[in-house]
């Protein structure tokens, strides 16, 4: 009887810890462009355990459509070649949070459709969902194909269509942190001068049409 509670303190125990470290189970990129570029996709893993964790991850398994090519992975401390499959690992203090990126390329005459790659961690698994279709897909008919430039950029972010009114812009850095955020209007500059140099994401989120979208850049 005593092993029988031991046995059940110990998995209640992980249960409650595992339960503290929390990730997206699936984020999506929806009208990921198709501009034989690399675009990323981040999901955050959340760790509020009073303790430094370690995670452990590796590349679980892909479903690509035709014309689509993954480019790379990354942890919150290293990039890694799309194609391997070897485990990594790192650390989190407690109440730190990490971002994972699934880096996507499609080319211009890819298929249209989803694309999904898994990532598997000590936490659970984690699924990145990368969307393209016709913009006569009545589905997705209320999306909008967002491009920003010059990408690589220096001060000035731009904006290539117009964005419907009360779209908002977040601009997120590697570790998950939104560090500035704005309602936009029509063709919407954005100025990064004081942005520090390296990889963002932007999130614009068109609260009119309930949609979302992903775009990485980077800062000069």
């Amino acid at each position: 009887m005593k092993k029988i509670l031991s046995t059940l303190v110990l998995l209640l125990v992980a249960y409650f810890v595992g339960a503290q470290v929390t990730m997206t189970d699936t984020v999506v990129c929806k009208s990921f462009p198709k501009d034989n570029h690399g675009h990323f996709l981040p999901d955050t893993i959340i760790n509020n355990t009073p303790d430094t964790i370690t995670v452990t991850w590796h590349k679980l398994s892909e479903q690509l459509l035709t014309g689509w090519t993954g480019a790379y992975i990354s942890d919150p401390y290293a990039c890694y070649p799309y194609a391997g499959g070897s485990p990594h690992s790192f650390t989190l203090a407690p109440g730190a949070s990490g971002v994972m990126f699934v880096a996507m390329i499609a080319h211009p005459t890819a298929a249209n459709g989803a694309c999904y790659v898994t990532l598997t961690t000590n936490y659970g698994d984690m699924v990145f969902k990368f969307e393209a279709y016709d913009v006569t897909n009545v589905e997705n008919a209320n999306e909008i194909n967002l491009l920003i430039f010059p990408n690589p950029a220096n001060d000035i972010l731009c904006l290539n269509d117009k964005i419907p009114l009360n779209s908002k812009i977040d601009i997120i850095n590697l570790s998950g942190q939104t560090i500035y955020s704005t309602i936009i209007n029509y063709d919407q500059k954005i100025d990064i001068h004081s942005l520090p140099k390296g990889i963002y994401y932007l999130k614009v989120n068109c609260i009119t049409r309930d949609y979302s979208q992903f775009l990485s850049f980077v800062k000069q």
